[in-house]
């Protein structure tokens, strides 16, 4: 199933985890777009292939492009949230607008979200009630 956009995978979070993961999918071939919060970061990938703030002296794979701009990953069919666990709700949020009906969305967050300590599985549930997790 193509839907013509030009990337696969969505990998939510620019952190050392995300990021690593986003390499590794792109090094395997897979179209991957990173989404930062932070510009700099975003630029930094874009045009030197490197995070030094989360990855100091790594480089990146030139096929890794990274946005922070929600839109971006509207057409996008598999998403991987990779944010810190205190994060998560505001990102999903902030994100949500802008995932695909039926986009598949894995979790690779550690830890408990929110005040009442959700599994971040449950905020997916109640967020995406009829997306594959």
């Amino acid at each position: 199933m193509d839907s013509g956009n030009k990337y696969k995978i969505g990998i939510i979070g620019a952190g050392a985890w995300g990021t690593t993961l986003a390499a590794h999918l792109a090094r395997q071939g897979h179209k991957a777009l990173l989404w930062a919060f932070e510009p700099e970061v975003v630029d930094e990938i874009n045009s030197d292939h490197r995070n030094s703030m989360y990855l100091r002296d790594i480089d990146l794979p030139e096929s890794l492009t990274a946005s922070n701009d929600p839109s971006e990953f509207s057409r996008i069919e598999h998403l991987m949230f990779v944010v810190p666990s205190a994060f998560l709700g505001n990102t999903v949020k902030t994100l949500a607008p802008n995932v695909k009906d039926g986009a598949w969305i894995v979790s690779a967050t550690k830890g408990f979200v929110g005040p009442d300590l959700k599994r971040p599985r449950q905020l997916f549930r109640e967020i995406f009630p009829s997306h594959p997790l």
